[in-house]
């Protein structure tokens, strides 16, 4: 059996965001309160005190049926939601990123493969359809490339060799400018 003894080699960078700590979750929390509280209701209403629940109510069955659908659909999302997190690092290697549940296994950016970068202010739904995995096939950015967001308006913009680009956000600029550059600096000084 092979061991893997990977050596991580110095760090310039290190960044991970949660769903969990971005503003956009209060979203969630208040959609689910008010389909559960609604809901619940309902129920309240048409099981409890026996009255029919709307002008067309369904069946009793039929209503315990949609509330415990609609519970496990919303527990689904917390849990996606809870999982739901940007990691990204930069050390001499490369640009390493994880977007678990998305993209479970990391991977790898050489900087052999960074034809540019840039660190720029971004407009998340007018530029990219919002924040999370975008891919530029589904939202018709074929310019934009795929981009890994939790929060925030500023991210890494990389320009590929192979023509790809990649868009990976941070609330750090300044860091990432600063680990980018390093990263960079052995490639800058053979093309100057």
């Amino acid at each position: 059996m092979k061991t893997k003894n990977k050596k991580r080699s110095k760090v310039f960078f290190s960044e991970e965001q949660r769903l969990l700590d971005s503003p956009k979750k209060w979203i969630f929390v208040v959609v689910f309160v008010l389909v559960i509280g609604i809901l619940g209701y309902g129920m309240i209403k048409q099981l409890i005190l026996g009255k029919p629940w709307g002008s067309h109510p369904m069946s009793n069955s039929g209503l315990l049926l949609t509330f415990s659908v609609v519970v496990l659909f919303m527990d689904g999302i917390a849990f996606i939601q809870a999982r739901t997190k940007l990691i990204v690092y930069i050390d001499k290697e490369g640009i390493h990123y994880r977007f678990p549940v998305f993209v479970r296994k990391e991977r790898l950016i050489k900087k052999e493969q960074i034809a540019g970068y840039d660190v720029r202010e971004y407009h998340p739904l007018k530029e990219y359809g919002g924040w999370g995995l975008r891919k530029s096939a589904i939202y018709r950015m074929a310019d934009k490339g795929i981009t890994y967001k939790i929060t925030g308006n500023v991210g890494l913009k990389l320009y590929l060799t192979d023509g790809r680009r990649l868009l990976l956000g941070t609330l750090r600029p300044e860091a990432m400018k600063r680990a980018m550059r390093k990263l960079m600096a052995e490639n800058e000084q053979i093309n100057d």
